[in-house]
């Protein structure tokens, strides 16, 4: 076991950068045009810093839509290392980029291949079908809301073990998984629940919000309620055992905030509770929120608490809200 990893836990979530790392990317860094593109460019494109906890392991991630389009790895304790898109790469120019370690007192002269690379694959990766559900989860995560601030995508904790992750998702869904069987919607239940939410946020008050977002013809939108009960049963156990849980959280946004990707305004509160919160772009189906509403419906007669408080919305592309009734 690593000695980063406390051993009184089992689970846990952390991705704050070291400090050196992050500077690369605030404004006058030398890859703050990373920063620039998830804020000004007219594309569903955000940034995201990763770290394992267990290795240190540390990178940013330049999404478009739900597509990696940059990953940069810190390399070592002074320098980096790209990675492109998965299959778009290499013609869209990332060869002139390459992999190798640059130090980070070398960047500069690589800034005029990445902004090209970058022009080159982010149109054609929005407008596939990432960009669907990724244009949602932006219009969602809308960093200039009062309501909501986006503090993470892809939120995943890291377990002690993989014996200890098996057994705790277990206990976060089996209910659900069991419930499901006997829903009166047709088609299969789900089998198994996984445990990496779309976003989490924080809102108003300061209260978090585990969020699943889906598109309006995703054929999966009645089962939806399930996943994310989930995520918040799983952000909520992490809270309660993790005296370190809202200063990491903070931590989080900070790092968030220093690149220009959240509003002074955010502000987590010091005893936060957890909201589950489904997403679905406008349009959805009506034989789709008939199916979503006897699900949920069937969870509250059968003692589900969560589902009392599970918020629906429709959103816009502008990422205006409406709550659906249910």
């Amino acid at each position: 076991m690593s000695k980063r990893w406390p051993e009184h836990l089992e689970l846990r979530y952390d991705r704050r950068v070291s400090d050196d790392f992050l500077s690369l990317f605030v404004p006058g860094g030398d890859l703050s045009v990373l920063a620039e593109y998830a804020r000004k460019a007219p594309y569903p494109i955000d940034l995201q810093f990763r770290r394992d906890i267990k290795t240190d392991a540390q990178r940013a991630t330049l999404y478009v839509g739900t597509e990696k389009v940059l990953d940069v790895h810190r390399d070592g304790l002074s320098a980096v290392r790209f990675a492109g898109h998965r299959t778009r790469g290499t013609q869209s120019g990332f060869d002139e980029i390459g992999s190798a370690s640059v130090a980070f007192r070398e960047l500069r002269p690589v800034l005029d291949s990445l902004g090209l690379y970058l022009d080159r694959v982010i149109p054609p990766v929005a407008g596939g079908s990432a960009g669907v559900e990724g244009a949602v989860q932006s219009a969602v995560s809308s960093y200039d809301s009062l309501e909501r601030s986006m503090l993470d995508r892809e939120f995943i904790l890291q377990f002690r073990d993989d014996p200890t992750r098996r057994r705790i998702l277990s206990e976060a869904g089996a209910d659900l998984l069991a419930l499901a069987k006997s829903a009166p919607v047709p088609g299969a239940a789900p089998e198994r629940l996984g445990g990496e939410a779309d976003l989490i946020a924080v809102d108003g008050a300061g209260d978090l919000l585990a969020i699943e977002v889906k598109p309006r013809n995703a054929s999966t939108i009645a089962w939806a309620p399930l996943q994310v009960i989930v995520y918040a049963r799983l952000l909520s156990r992490w809270l309660a055992a993790d005296g370190a849980a809202v200063e990491i959280l903070r931590g989080v946004a900070d790092q968030r905030r220093a690149i220009g990707l959240l509003t002074p305004e955010a502000a987590i509160g010091d005893h936060p509770s957890v909201r589950p919160l489904l997403a679905i772009q406008r349009g959805i189906p009506e034989r789709f929120h008939d199916r979503l509403a006897t699900v949920l419906q069937h969870l509250a007669e059968n003692d589900v608490v969560e589902a009392a408080s599970l918020e629906v919305y429709e959103v816009d592309l502008a990422g205006r809200l409406r709550l659906l009734p249910h």
